[in-house]
């Protein structure tokens, strides 16, 4: 019942199962017990975006928030990491502006992402890119995340995904 860890561990598995509730329940334990731990912020509001998608547009809402404030925290526990800075990245792109959204804020967060880990930046500005219908340098931000990246099988995949959403199969 004290176990932080547990906790995390078990929202990390009920996040896996889609279990969105639960695992806020779980989270919101961990991050009780260990509020420095910066994982336990990302871990929280993955589950609060998890719930988010499927509650009606008023919980969403107020889900949304959450979401932003968990992940805010968890870039400010550990400005190194990289997982809570692109998690936060997409929020600002998928929010509206009353939300704490915007492409400008995500602009910001990738240029703070590039000294940390080059690719995980190229791969959101892809992402801010394809957002503002600049289809090109969707592709050539793409195409550096891969360059940037040790391991770039991730990086292929969202390139893969990019194409097959432009209608571009060959």
């Amino acid at each position: 019942p004290e176990d932080a860890q547990a906790f995390e561990l078990r929202c990390r598995v009920q996040i896996q199962e889609r279990h969105w509730n639960r695992a806020i329940s779980s989270c919101q334990q961990a991050v009780k017990l260990d509020p420095d731990n910066s994982n336990f912020h990302l871990r929280l509001g993955r589950a609060y975006g998890g719930r988010a998608e499927t509650a009606n547009r008023f919980a969403a809402l107020a889900l949304a928030v959450k979401v932003r404030e968990a992940l805010q925290k968890a870039v400010q526990l550990d400005p190194h990491n990289v997982a809570a800075y692109s998690a936060l990245g997409d929020y600002y792109i998928q929010a509206p502006g009353f939300l704490g959204g915007g492409l400008n804020r995500a602009q910001s967060l990738a240029a703070r992402l590039q000294a940390l880990e080059p690719a995980h930046a190229h791969a959101l500005l892809a992402k801010i890119a394809e957002s503002r219908k600049n289809y090109s340098l969707s592709e050539d931000e793409w195409k550096k995340a891969i360059q940037a990246s040790p391991q770039p099988a991730e990086a292929w995949m969202e390139l893969a995904s990019f194409y097959r959403r432009r209608g571009r199969f060959r």
